[in-house]
Protein backbone atom coordinates (compact mmCIF):
# COMPACT_ATOMS: atom_id res chain seq x y z
CA UNK A 1 0.00 0.00 0.00
CA UNK A 2 3.01 2.42 0.51
CA UNK A 3 4.63 1.99 -2.44
CA UNK A 4 1.44 2.36 -4.47
CA UNK A 5 0.82 5.99 -2.60
CA UNK A 6 4.10 6.98 -3.65
CA UNK A 7 3.81 5.65 -6.76
CA UNK A 8 0.40 7.77 -7.26
CA UNK A 9 2.02 10.67 -5.22
CA UNK A 10 4.66 11.16 -8.10
CA UNK A 11 2.47 10.61 -11.03
CA UNK A 12 0.36 13.44 -9.54
CA UNK A 13 3.20 15.64 -10.21
CA UNK A 14 3.77 15.00 -13.68
CA UNK A 15 1.84 18.15 -14.82
CA UNK A 16 -0.33 18.42 -18.22
CA UNK A 17 0.73 21.32 -18.91
CA UNK A 18 0.33 21.49 -22.90
CA UNK A 19 -3.35 22.32 -22.97
CA UNK A 20 -2.60 25.55 -21.36
CA UNK A 21 -0.92 26.71 -24.31
CA UNK A 22 -2.51 27.33 -27.20
CA UNK A 23 -1.02 27.04 -30.88
CA UNK A 24 -0.99 30.53 -31.09
CA UNK A 25 -0.25 32.82 -33.83
CA UNK A 26 -1.17 36.48 -35.78
CA UNK A 27 -2.99 35.94 -38.87
CA UNK A 28 -2.19 38.70 -41.43
CA UNK A 29 -4.28 37.54 -44.48
CA UNK A 30 -7.21 35.23 -44.69
CA UNK A 31 -5.50 31.74 -43.80
CA UNK A 32 -1.87 32.87 -43.10
CA UNK A 33 -0.44 33.55 -40.45
CA UNK A 34 3.15 35.45 -39.27
CA UNK A 35 5.55 32.74 -38.86
CA UNK A 36 8.21 34.86 -37.09
CA UNK A 37 9.83 38.11 -36.41
CA UNK A 38 13.69 39.30 -36.28
CA UNK A 39 13.85 42.57 -34.70
CA UNK A 40 13.22 45.16 -32.00
CA UNK A 41 9.13 45.21 -31.15
CA UNK A 42 6.46 43.87 -28.96
CA UNK A 43 5.90 41.23 -32.36
CA UNK A 44 9.31 39.89 -32.08
CA UNK A 45 9.38 39.48 -28.35
CA UNK A 46 6.31 37.73 -28.54
CA UNK A 47 7.89 34.59 -31.00
CA UNK A 48 10.88 35.17 -29.04
CA UNK A 49 8.76 33.87 -26.26
CA UNK A 50 6.67 31.86 -28.56
CA UNK A 51 10.23 30.10 -29.50
CA UNK A 52 11.19 29.24 -25.84
CA UNK A 53 8.04 28.05 -24.70
CA UNK A 54 7.77 25.43 -27.86
CA UNK A 55 10.91 23.95 -27.09
CA UNK A 56 9.75 23.68 -23.30
CA UNK A 57 6.35 21.62 -24.64
CA UNK A 58 8.52 19.82 -26.60
CA UNK A 59 10.87 18.95 -23.66
CA UNK A 60 8.26 18.36 -21.45
CA UNK A 61 6.98 15.69 -23.89
CA UNK A 62 10.07 13.73 -23.62
CA UNK A 63 10.55 14.50 -19.81
CA UNK A 64 6.95 12.65 -19.75
CA UNK A 65 8.34 9.94 -21.39
CA UNK A 66 10.82 9.07 -19.81
CA UNK A 67 9.66 9.69 -15.94
CA UNK A 68 6.79 7.16 -17.24
CA UNK A 69 9.27 4.40 -17.61
CA UNK A 70 10.86 5.70 -14.82
CA UNK A 71 8.35 4.99 -12.91
CA UNK A 72 7.67 1.68 -14.55
CA UNK A 73 10.92 -0.04 -14.03
CA UNK A 74 12.26 1.49 -10.15
CA UNK A 75 9.38 0.78 -8.54
CA UNK A 76 9.27 -3.28 -10.48
CA UNK A 77 9.38 -5.93 -7.86
CA UNK A 78 12.53 -7.38 -9.22
CA UNK A 79 14.33 -3.50 -8.66
CA UNK A 80 13.00 -2.89 -5.21
CA UNK A 81 13.79 -6.04 -3.84
CA UNK A 82 17.05 -6.82 -5.44
CA UNK A 83 19.11 -3.44 -5.03
CA UNK A 84 22.14 -3.05 -3.81
CA UNK A 85 24.16 -0.12 -3.73
CA UNK A 86 27.76 -2.21 -4.13
CA UNK A 87 26.84 -4.69 -6.65
CA UNK A 88 25.49 -3.88 -10.70
CA UNK A 89 22.02 -4.34 -11.34
CA UNK A 90 20.27 -6.45 -14.07
CA UNK A 91 17.84 -4.65 -17.09
CA UNK A 92 15.32 -3.24 -15.58
CA UNK A 93 17.66 -1.25 -12.64
CA UNK A 94 20.02 -0.49 -15.99
CA UNK A 95 16.62 1.19 -17.61
CA UNK A 96 15.43 2.73 -14.23
CA UNK A 97 18.79 4.35 -14.38
CA UNK A 98 18.41 5.25 -18.00
CA UNK A 99 14.96 7.21 -18.18
CA UNK A 100 15.98 8.72 -15.42
CA UNK A 101 18.68 10.35 -16.73
CA UNK A 102 17.13 11.20 -20.08
CA UNK A 103 14.46 13.05 -17.59
CA UNK A 104 17.06 15.25 -15.39
CA UNK A 105 18.94 16.36 -18.73
CA UNK A 106 15.91 17.55 -20.58
CA UNK A 107 14.53 19.17 -17.12
CA UNK A 108 18.01 21.10 -16.47
CA UNK A 109 17.14 22.35 -20.11
CA UNK A 110 13.58 23.87 -18.56
CA UNK A 111 15.19 25.55 -16.05
CA UNK A 112 17.10 27.99 -18.38
CA UNK A 113 14.07 28.77 -20.69
CA UNK A 114 12.83 29.92 -17.53
CA UNK A 115 15.53 32.24 -17.21
CA UNK A 116 15.35 32.95 -21.13
CA UNK A 117 11.92 34.18 -20.39
CA UNK A 118 12.58 36.33 -18.00
CA UNK A 119 15.08 38.08 -19.91
CA UNK A 120 12.86 38.58 -22.65
CA UNK A 121 9.65 39.53 -20.72
CA UNK A 122 11.50 41.64 -18.44
CA UNK A 123 13.97 43.41 -20.88
CA UNK A 124 16.75 42.78 -18.76
CA UNK A 125 19.19 42.89 -21.91
CA UNK A 126 21.25 39.43 -21.17
CA UNK A 127 23.03 37.98 -24.00
CA UNK A 128 20.61 35.14 -24.64
CA UNK A 129 23.89 32.86 -25.07
CA UNK A 130 25.61 33.91 -21.57
CA UNK A 131 22.12 33.13 -19.39
CA UNK A 132 22.67 30.53 -16.76
CA UNK A 133 19.92 30.54 -14.27
CA UNK A 134 21.21 30.31 -11.04
CA UNK A 135 23.04 32.84 -11.81
CA UNK A 136 20.47 34.95 -13.12
CA UNK A 137 18.57 34.50 -10.47
CA UNK A 138 20.89 34.73 -7.91
CA UNK A 139 21.19 38.64 -9.37
CA UNK A 140 18.12 39.31 -9.51
CA UNK A 141 17.03 38.28 -6.21
CA UNK A 142 20.05 40.18 -4.61
CA UNK A 143 18.91 43.81 -6.39
CA UNK A 144 16.86 46.09 -3.47
CA UNK A 145 13.32 44.94 -3.50
CA UNK A 146 12.05 48.55 -4.77
CA UNK A 147 13.83 47.22 -8.14
CA UNK A 148 13.19 43.12 -7.58
CA UNK A 149 11.42 42.08 -9.69
CA UNK A 150 7.82 40.06 -8.39
CA UNK A 151 9.22 35.93 -8.37
CA UNK A 152 12.91 36.23 -8.79
CA UNK A 153 13.04 35.56 -4.99
CA UNK A 154 11.21 32.68 -4.59
CA UNK A 155 12.98 31.05 -7.36
CA UNK A 156 16.07 31.51 -6.05
CA UNK A 157 15.43 30.95 -2.47
CA UNK A 158 13.97 27.02 -4.21
CA UNK A 159 17.03 26.93 -6.18
CA UNK A 160 19.75 27.01 -3.11
CA UNK A 161 16.84 25.65 -0.49
CA UNK A 162 19.06 23.43 2.14
CA UNK A 163 19.18 19.66 1.73
CA UNK A 164 16.37 17.82 3.74
CA UNK A 165 15.16 14.80 3.52
CA UNK A 166 13.36 14.15 6.26
CA UNK A 167 10.34 16.31 5.48
CA UNK A 168 6.80 14.35 4.67
CA UNK A 169 5.97 15.18 1.37
CA UNK A 170 8.55 17.31 -0.69
CA UNK A 171 11.84 17.47 0.26
CA UNK A 172 13.89 20.57 0.01
CA UNK A 173 17.38 20.76 -1.76
CA UNK A 174 15.99 18.95 -4.38
CA UNK A 175 17.29 20.94 -7.35
CA UNK A 176 20.61 21.17 -5.56
CA UNK A 177 20.99 17.36 -5.88
CA UNK A 178 19.61 16.59 -9.34
CA UNK A 179 22.05 19.62 -10.62
CA UNK A 180 25.04 17.81 -8.35
CA UNK A 181 24.06 14.52 -9.96
CA UNK A 182 23.76 15.99 -13.32
CA UNK A 183 27.38 17.61 -13.22
CA UNK A 184 28.72 14.07 -11.92
CA UNK A 185 26.90 12.59 -15.20
CA UNK A 186 28.90 14.93 -17.54
CA UNK A 187 31.93 15.59 -15.72
CA UNK A 188 32.98 12.96 -13.66
CA UNK A 189 31.25 9.25 -13.81
CA UNK A 190 27.95 7.12 -14.03
CA UNK A 191 26.96 8.27 -10.30
CA UNK A 192 24.80 4.67 -11.40
CA UNK A 193 28.11 2.63 -10.55
CA UNK A 194 30.13 2.50 -7.83
CA UNK A 195 33.51 4.40 -7.40
CA UNK A 196 36.44 3.88 -5.44
CA UNK A 197 39.36 5.96 -6.64
CA UNK A 198 41.40 9.30 -6.94
CA UNK A 199 39.07 9.80 -9.66
CA UNK A 200 35.73 9.41 -7.31
CA UNK A 201 33.75 8.51 -4.78
CA UNK A 202 30.48 7.10 -5.56
CA UNK A 203 28.26 4.80 -4.07
CA UNK A 204 24.98 4.65 -5.94
CA UNK A 205 21.77 5.12 -4.83
CA UNK A 206 18.40 3.24 -5.33
CA UNK A 207 16.03 4.56 -8.47
CA UNK A 208 13.16 5.49 -6.25
CA UNK A 209 15.63 7.75 -4.25
CA UNK A 210 16.58 9.95 -7.46
CA UNK A 211 13.36 9.54 -8.90
CA UNK A 212 11.35 11.21 -5.98
CA UNK A 213 14.18 14.16 -6.00
CA UNK A 214 13.39 14.38 -9.53
CA UNK A 215 10.04 14.83 -10.14
CA UNK A 216 9.63 16.58 -7.49
CA UNK A 217 12.12 19.39 -8.82
CA UNK A 218 10.39 18.73 -12.33
CA UNK A 219 6.94 19.54 -11.19
CA UNK A 220 8.30 23.06 -9.32
CA UNK A 221 10.22 24.39 -12.41
CA UNK A 222 7.00 23.54 -14.81
CA UNK A 223 5.24 26.03 -11.81
CA UNK A 224 7.47 28.90 -12.16
CA UNK A 225 7.39 28.02 -16.12
CA UNK A 226 3.94 28.05 -16.53
CA UNK A 227 3.81 31.51 -14.66
CA UNK A 228 6.15 33.57 -16.85
CA UNK A 229 4.62 31.94 -19.60
CA UNK A 230 1.77 32.90 -19.78
CA UNK A 231 2.30 36.37 -18.46
CA UNK A 232 5.43 36.69 -21.78
CA UNK A 233 2.67 35.12 -24.06
CA UNK A 234 -0.39 37.62 -23.05
CA UNK A 235 1.50 40.69 -22.81
CA UNK A 236 3.30 40.35 -25.95
CA UNK A 237 0.85 38.95 -28.10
Amino acid sequence: MLIENEIKYLKSLIVDIENKFQKLSIPYAPGKVIMGVIGTSDVSDYYSSKTVVDTVLSLDKKIKLSLDKAIEYAYSEVVLNNFNPILEGGEEEFLAYYYIENAIYRTSTIWDCIAQLYNIYHNLGKDQNRIHYHGLFKELSSKPETERIDGVEKIFNYLDEVDDTTLVGRWNGNHGYIKQYRNKMIHRNAPDGLSMSNFDMNMKSPPVYILKRLIEDYFQSMLFFEKIALAALNRDN
